[in-house]
């Protein structure tokens, strides 16, 4: 080669390869093994699943790289309400039509108290627990005005709240020798020296879920992620109290088949808010009528279902 020729040769060569970086990205890209997620988590559910999802992810797909907010489920909704959260594990008790989820785990709130706290030596009130000063979260928080509510209910007043904060997970050791009282998970008390305080009218049962917004662009780095959650939820994994007797079998999504594309509109996601109902499949529904759905899904240029040869 002249020495024009080698130069060419080697500008060619290093443009191939970046073609090549560019076209491997961009599949990486559409396949879900890169991109940026934003994923928020109430404070409850931190521990719970997310060391789990987040091992799998780097172990799988280490392109994909995780933005994580956690804070009080007011504060969470609202960013994903205003799209700067992707996906948000919350209390699935509220969101309206706004918000799609997918249930994960169940948990109980409980009023909780110092143990050796003058409530813990008899079976205790609600009218007993307005004798303490609280440590609550915001008024504008779902925990917070259930209990409230709990308290108007019973036609008392509502806790006085001494001290107010935006994170529960320092509850306990604002506590700490104090004779404050509080309002908490019941799944948060090993090792923080907490007791509840029984009583069933200021119980709370709650579930949580995965949550997104109904009219969101997820892309497929978001719908990876979403898909490995629930694999580490409580619930599919009660298999666990066997001990050696069972292996637990560890789920393995496959994120390529994660989404089950409307029957009338291949290119969206099946939902409940379809604008067809011929395009939806419900599981309890007669077997005729979704056959007959299946049948005419469109698939190809046709309304028919047909095999290449």
């Amino acid at each position: 080669l002249t020495p024009a020729g080698i130069l060419f040769h080697r500008r060619a060569k290093a443009i191939l390869l970046r073609m090549e970086d560019a076209m491997q990205e961009l599949s990486n890209h559409a396949t879900g093994h890169s991109g940026h997620v934003r994923l928020g988590a109430a404070a409850t559910m931190t521990e719970a699943l997310l060391p789990g999802v987040l091992k799998r992810v780097m172990q799988e797909t280490p392109g994909i790289t995780i933005e994580l907010a956690t804070g009080m489920n007011d504060v969470l909704r609202e960013a994903l309400r205003e799209n700067r959260l992707d996906l948000l594990i919350s209390p699935t008790a509220e969101g309206g039509d706004e918000f799609e989820s997918e249930p994960l785990i169940s948990d109980r709130v409980v009023v909780v108290a110092r143990r050796g706290h003058p409530l813990c030596s008899t079976p205790s009130t609600m009218a007993d627990m307005l004798r303490y000063e609280w440590i609550l979260p915001p008024s504008t928080v779902a925990l917070r005005r259930w209990l409230d509510h709990s308290f108007e209910r019973a036609g008392l007043s509502h806790p006085r709240v001494q001290v107010e904060v935006n994170s529960l997970v320092l509850m306990p050791r604002l506590i700490g020798d104090t004779d404050l009282i509080s309002f908490a998970s019941s799944q948060k008390l090993d090792g923080t020296g907490l007791v509840e305080i029984a009583c069933p009218e200021t119980t709370h049962d709650r579930s949580f879920g995965l949550l997104y917004r109904r009219d969101a662009f997820r892309s497929p780095a978001v719908d990876t992620v979403a898909a490995l959650v629930p694999s580490f939820s409580p619930t599919r994994q009660k298999l666990s109290g066997f001990g050696e007797t069972l292996r637990v079998p560890a789920p393995r999504i496959m994120t390529e088949t994660a989404k089950i594309y409307d029957l009338q509109n291949p290119t969206a996601k099946m939902s409940k808010s379809a604008e067809s109902e011929n395009g939806l499949i419900r599981l309890l529904d007669p077997a005729k009528k979704n056959a007959k759905k299946i049948k005419s899904a469109v698939t190809d240029d046709g309304a028919e279902i047909r095999f290449d040869r």
